[in-house]
């Protein structure tokens, strides 16, 4: 049975090992401009999409954290629970990125 690693390096839970990854791959060489201008539109979003989920998981992290300290459990205090004004902020964040993901699909679908 495997044992944990409880000194490898911690990361923000529900993230992935590498976020920012753009997705592999050139466009194949019968591409025209249209179709590029689509597929680099599509990529935008995917990685807006991605931005979206690490911001979600830093507000979930900051949730959890502030709940354990309700509950009374004992936990080191890092940087968590985030200020109230930086979590108003990361929502804003995501509002706004809702917007430009709207707009880039509104430009895909025209």
């Amino acid at each position: 049975m495997a044992e944990p690693d409880h000194k490898a390096p911690a990361r923000p839970s529900g993230l992935p090992d590498n976020p920012f990854t753009r997705p592999t791959g050139n466009p194949p060489d019968a591409v025209d401009d249209e179709e590029i201008v689509q597929l680099e539109i599509g990529s935008a979003i995917a990685c807006i999409e991605q931005v979206k989920l690490v911001i979600r998981c830093l507000l979930a992290d900051s949730d959890a954290f502030d709940e354990a300290v309700t509950s009374g459990l004992s936990v080191q205090p890092l940087s968590w629970p985030l200020p109230a004004s930086t979590y108003a902020s990361l929502l804003v964040a995501i509002h706004f990125l809702d917007e430009c993901a709207a707009m880039l699909r509104y430009e895909l679908h025209r």
